[in-house]
């Protein structure tokens, strides 16, 4: 992995509910011009508890950025946060060096929550079809997701069917059909 976003790994033990503090700790020596995403702060309480204090990374072209941190740490509050789904006291977030309100990310970023799956009843090839269409994708670029995500075997059932395993894979591939830069995937 090129870098590991930690939330609050320290020597001590770690409350529960207790604001986080997120640290890049990758070895990046690419220059601001390769800045892919750039989170300068994000905030986030609810009420008078603090989840999220002064988040701030960059996330460079071709890098990969796993979260880390135990659970009620602030991981998803994060991602949802970034991807412009949950509001935050401060969202400070940038693409390319301009600025990303959150009701644009979804135009740069696609985001995936843990479990779910749409179109429970429908075979996989349908819902990909559908997702094809609708972002534009041919039959060719189709084939080359599937076979990139290993979905081959399952092609024939019905989503509902699918083991949590071929499922992520499923949307892993939907995710690939948009054209966004960055992908967000979280993984309870």
């Amino acid at each position: 992995m090129d870098g590991v976003l930690q939330l609050g790994l320290s020597r001590s033990p770690i409350r529960r509910n207790t604001p986080l503090t997120v640290k890049a700790t990758c070895d990046s020596a690419q220059a601001d011009d390769q800045v892919l995403l750039r989170v300068d702060t994000i905030n986030k309480q609810y009420a008078d508890q603090v989840v999220l204090a002064d988040v701030a990374f960059d996330i460079q072209h071709g890098e990969i950025i796993g979260i880390i941190g135990p659970n009620g740490a602030g991981k998803t509050t994060l991602l949802e946060a970034l991807a412009g789904i949950l509001p935050a006291e401060t969202n400070d977030v940038y693409w390319h060096g301009k600025p990303l309100p959150p009701s644009r990310r979804r135009e740069a970023i696609f985001y995936l929550p843990d479990g779910v799956r749409p179109y429970q009843d429908q075979p996989v090839t349908r819902v990909l079809s559908l997702f094809a269409s609708v972002y534009r994708r041919s039959a060719d670029e189709v084939a080359v997701i599937v076979e990139s995500v290993g979905l081959k075997p399952v092609l024939h059932k019905r989503v509902h069917s699918l083991s949590k395993g071929y499922g992520r894979r499923l949307m892993l591939a939907l995710g690939c059909s948009r054209r966004s830069r960055y992908f967000s995937w979280t993984n309870r």
